[in-house]
């Protein structure tokens, strides 16, 4: 095996030149872009995406050194872990991660962060979040945070009916997390559900989110209910997914984020098998 670093395909080398010295060539690249909602003004400033923040927080070498923490109201939409890391970062008082190995520079700007107030939304109920019990748990252990819960997102939730022991575990700690009284605490956590984002609404950055409440379907899916809720916030981060990007000169499905292909051998536009290129992973068939 040999390894070979810092070379970009279409920069440093083709992947005509690859075809030339290789028998075969395999796409593995993952998907490492953000996914965003498809709705108006998701691009407006102050909205990001929760990779390129974790990827600030994490000290990557490939992000700038500065991020803009410059707002008091947060929103992070998603209901996985991912969107549970942003937040709980979001929420941290910078005091708290002095005893880790958090970058100066990240220190710096936690520290100057005014943030009061981080909302995180889901378009689905309790029962179906994504999180791990463990990254749930913790999230209620944040120092001088209060976890806000709002009782009309419990009112189809039965936690005899958990499909799996990590769900029940953690609709119980939802559930004490509903009848834990409020600290006074300097900053909140609110986790919103049957939320879905309708529009980032704005002039020159993001002032406010527009969503449509949902509520369950025979199925298990959701459906909107045509009630519209405004809430007021100054950023947004996605934390919906990831997607894929394109190799150049390689097939590539801009909507579905993957290289088209059939098994792992790639195909060209009209499905006909590119000859020895192939893909794996993420690429191959969408993040899960």
């Amino acid at each position: 095996i040999r390894f070979i670093g810092n070379v970009e395909i279409g920069r440093d080398i083709a992947l005509d030149d690859l075809y030339e010295r290789y028998d075969a060539v395999i796409v593995a690249t993952g998907a490492i872009r953000d996914a965003a909602p498809s709705i108006p003004g998701i691009d407006l400033p102050g909205s990001y995406g929760a990779a390129d923040f974790v990827a600030w927080f994490d000290g990557h070498p490939d992000v700038p050194r500065e991020w803009p923490l410059d707002a008091p109201e947060v929103a992070v939409i998603g209901n996985g872990n991912v969107a549970l890391d942003v937040a709980r970062m979001l929420a941290k008082h910078a005091e708290d991660l002095r005893s880790t190995e958090v970058a100066d520079n990240v220190l710096a700007g936690l520290e100057a962060s005014p943030v009061t107030d981080v909302h995180v939304f889901g378009r689905r109920g309790p029962a179906d979040i994504k999180f791990t019990p463990i990254e749930l748990r913790e999230l209620g252990e944040v120092p001088d945070v209060d976890i806000v819960l709002h009782e009309e997102d419990f009112a189809h939730v039965d936690p005899s009916t958990a499909k799996t022991n990590q769900l029940k575990v953690m609709l119980r700690i939802l559930d004490g997390w509903r009848s834990r009284p409020a600290t006074g605490a300097s900053r909140r956590l609110h986790l919103h559900f049957y939320h879905s984002p309708v529009e980032v609404l704005g002039d020159e950055r993001v002032e406010a989110i527009r969503f449509e409440r949902t509520a369950p379907v025979e199925g298990g899916g959701v459906a909107g209910t045509g009630e519209f809720r405004e809430i007021p916030v100054q950023a947004l981060y996605r934390a919906v997914g990831y997607h894929g990007s394109a190799v150049l000169d390689a097939p590539f499905d801009e909507k579905r984020g993957v290289i088209p292909n059939i098994e792992g051998r790639v195909t060209d536009a009209v499905g006909d098998p590119v000859s020895g290129l192939y893909a794996t992973g993420w690429i191959k068939r969408g993040p899960v």
